[in-house]
C-alpha cells in the first residue's frame, strides 16, 4: 500500500468506517426479508406452536439483526464523503498499477500466473479498501459490478499469435494495423521479403493442418501428388485433401526460400 493511502486511512474521521466489511444491497435485503419472515412466525401463536425451539430461533434472529445493523453502510457527512472519495481514487490508482491485462488473464502465457499472484499479494489491502469505499459511497446501488475491479483491468490490442500461451488465439489485426493496412503495398518485393524473414525467424507461423469438421472434397479422390524438392525426398500427398495439402506444401517451400515450384506433382 502506498504511503499516501496509508496516511489517508489513519484519519480518525474515516478510520472506523473502513474497518467494516459491509454487505451489498441485495445481501441486506435478503437479511431483512428473513428477519421479517421469522418474526411473523414467532408473533403468530398458531404458527409458533409448531416450532420446536422458538427461543433459539429468536436468538438467531437477534444476532442477524445486530449483524445487519453493523454491516449496513452508515450515512456519511459531507466531510467524510470527500475523504472516502479521495481514498477510493488513490486506492484505485494504486492497484491498477502493473495490473495484469485482460489478454494475459485470458491466454495465460508463461509468467502470467506468477505476475497475477504477486500483483494480488502486493495490492490486496488497496483492493479491499476500494471495495469498502464503493459500499460507503453508493449504499443503495444495485449494480452487480459496483465493487468489481475487473472494470479497471487494462485491455491490450492483439499484436502477436501468442503461440506459447496456455490458450492460443487466432491472429487478428490490431487497431493500428487496420488503420494503416491500405497504406502498405503488399505486392512490393521488399514487403514480401520482410514477411518471409518473419516466417523464418518464427515470428509468424503457418498452420498447414486441416480444420476439424471440414467437408472432405471428392475431386482429388484416387490422385497422388509427389513433391519434387530434394529436401523432401519425394514426399507424397494422397487422399481427399491431396491437392490442397500439396499446394500448401509448395507455398511453405516458397516462403522458406526454395522458390516457387510450379508445374510439378503429376497426379497418378
Amino acid at each position: 500500500m502506498s504511503a499516501e493511502l496509508g496516511a489517508l486511512v489513519t484519519d480518525p474521521a474515516v478510520k472506523d468506517l473502513l474497518a467494516v466489511n459491509y454487505m451489498r444491497w441485495e445481501q441486506r435485503e435478503e437479511h431483512r426479508h428473513d428477519i421479517e419472515e421469522v418474526e411473523t412466525v414467532l408473533n403468530d401463536p398458531a404458527r409458533r406452536k409448531d416450532i420446536q425451539q422458538p427461543g433459539k430461533l429468536r436468538q438467531q434472529t437477534e444476532l442477524r439483526k445486530r449483524n445487519l445493523a453493523a454491516q449496513t453502510p452508515p450515512l456519511l457527512t459531507p466531510a467524510q464523503r470527500d475523504k472516502i472519495a479521495r481514498i477510493e481514487r488513490v486506492a484505485r490508482e494504486t492497484f491498477t498499477e502493473a495490473m495484469p491485462t485482460q489478454e494475459q488473464m485470458r491466454h495465460a502465457p508463461p509468467g502470467a500466473l506468477d505476475h497475477h499472484q504477486a500483483w494480488e499479494a502486493q495490492h490486496k489491502r488497496a483492493i479491499l479498501l476500494w471495495k469498502r469505499c464503493q459500499m460507503l459511497l453508493h449504499p443503495t446501488s444495485q449494480a452487480r459490478d459496483l465493487a468489481n475491479i475487473e472494470r479497471f483491468r487494462p485491455s491490450q490490442a492483439t499484436r502477436s499469435l501468442m503461440t506459447d500461451a496456455l490458450i492460443n488465439r487466432p491472429f487478428a489485426l490490431s487497431p493500428e494495423a487496420k488503420a494503416h493496412y491500405d497504406e502498405i503495398n503488399w505486392d512490393d518485393p521488399g514487403v514480401k521479403a520482410q514477411l518471409e524473414q518473419a516466417v523464418r525467424a518464427g515470428k509468424v507461423k503457418i498452420n498447414l493442418k486441416a480444420r476439424r469438421g471440414a467437408l472432405r472434397p471428392q475431386n482429388d479422390k484416387g490422385k497422388v501428388y509427389t513433391c519434387p524438392a530434394d529436401a523432401c525426398g519425394g514426399r507424397i500427398f494422397s487422399g481427399g485433401f491431396a491437392k490442397r495439402n500439396y499446394d500448401r506444401h509448395q507455398e511453405s517451400h516458397r516462403l522458406e526460400g526454395h522458390g516457387v515450384l510450379e508445374g510439378h506433382g503429376v497426379p497418378a
